[in-house]
């Protein structure tokens, strides 16, 4: 019987053997399916974050590129704009004829305009000349300005914006504040006028 019982032990053991060794390649099959199951999700993620990325790319690089032609269409409309507007000023100043500087100014950018607070000092910073201009209580645009040529803080000329479009002025040709002389632009020349 020893016999027996030694037979049925070995083949126990290699019954046992089989079956672990059967383990270890099923262990090692399930293991191997897992990590190729892993690395094929792993791929799977890498292609959609990278599909994502392409879109997102493709996205921003429409709206960039959407974004420029607005700007570069309003850079346009704008420069048309900026050159009509200079043609006109243009127009403007030959149609004044040959009037100083200061009298293009006051007339073409500050008659007729309307100001945040009664008066503005010194609106010709850098330039030789001096001028405030005001707007006083009641009215709706500038109405008054005055003048230093040489900016030796005594006013040379006074103006007068009047509403219904006439411009006044009074001078003083001695630079002395004494306002001896009144002229009237009668929208091609200024014309000795009255007091």
């Amino acid at each position: 019987m020893a016999l027996a019982g030694n037979v049925k032990f070995k083949s126990f053991m290699r019954l046992m053997a089989g079956l672990a060794v059967t383990l270890l390649v099923a262990f090692g099959l399930l293991t191997a399916n897992k990590a190729g199951q892993a690395e094929e999700a792993a791929e799977k993620r890498a292609l959609e974050e990278e599909r994502e990325r392409k879109a997102l790319a493709e996205r921003i690089e429409k709206e960039q590129a959407e974004r420029a032609e607005r700007e570069a269409k309003l850079k346009a409309e704008q420069d048309a704009a900026a050159a009509a507007a200079q043609a006109e000023r243009q127009k403007l100043e030959e149609a004044l004829g040959d009037v100083r500087d200061v009298d293009k100014l006051l007339m073409l950018d500050w008659a007729g305009r309307s100001i945040s607070s009664p008066k503005l000092k010194d609106i010709t910073k850098g330039r030789p000349y001096k001028v405030n201009v005001y707007q006083d209580a009641g009215k709706s645009t500038v109405n008054r300005a005055k003048v230093d040529l040489d900016r030796d803080d005594k006013w040379d000329e006074k103006w007068t914006f009047e509403e219904g479009g006439g411009i006044t002025r009074k001078v003083a040709p001695s630079d002395d504040e004494d306002y001896i002389a009144v002229e009237v632009w009668n929208g091609e020349k200024w014309i000795q006028g009255n007091e």
